[in-house]
């Protein structure tokens, strides 16, 4: 092969698995194109907890009284939480596009959608992250007119458990028809 050919070879291949590399970004999405939404709300929750943050700062955010141990328990696995919540004044702050291009991210095969509640102006949506027969991420789409909320969570994660971390590291509650899928919500 002539040395050019061996370079163009050599640049396609390059060019392939870049592509390759920027689709299969694992379970951690990026969130940082909603920042300029904190401009337009009126009170912004954003999170960014490593592995090692997780475990240092557990005693400290379960508070008095509170049970370390069994948060501990909970966190095992999960080497990150990363969330992005919204609350704007006045409907329609974000765009359809924001919400998007987070999907987009949550299309690949190794996501699988396994919740979807869209009302009129309202979608919830569960992703979880699976690579062979073990998980390792979830993502929760939460988009209202006057509130989008993004919660990532990296890590095996224990499903009857998860139930735990609502109301904490800024994760919200989920609506009773999330929690407990099947039960009339009332």
């Amino acid at each position: 092969m002539k040395p050019r050919t061996i370079t163009n070879v050599c640049l396609l291949l390059l060019m392939l698995a870049g592509a390759r590399n920027a689709s299969a970004q694992g379970p951690r999405l990026q969130l940082d194109h909603l920042d300029k939404l904190a401009d337009r709300s009126k009170e912004t929750v954003d999170v960014t907890v490593d592995a090692a943050m997780l475990k240092a700062t557990a005693g400290f955010l379960v508070g008095k009284g509170g049970d370390t141990e069994q948060l501990q328990h909970l966190l095992n696995g999960i080497t990150g939480i990363y969330v992005k919540s919204f609350q704007f004044g006045a409907p329609d702050a974000y765009s359809d596009a924001d919400v998007e291009a987070i999907r987009k991210q949550v299309s690949g095969s190794s996501w699988s959608r396994v919740v979807g509640v869209r009302g009129k102006r309202e979608l919830t949506e569960i992703y979880f992250w699976k690579e062979g027969d073990t998980n390792g991420g979830l993502v929760v789409i939460a988009a209202q007119p006057n509130e989008l909320t993004v919660v990532n969570i990296v890590g095996q994660i224990d499903l009857a458990k998860l139930k735990g971390l609502q109301g904490q590291f800024g994760i919200p509650r989920l609506p009773p028809a999330v929690r407990e899928p099947g039960k009339d919500s009332k």
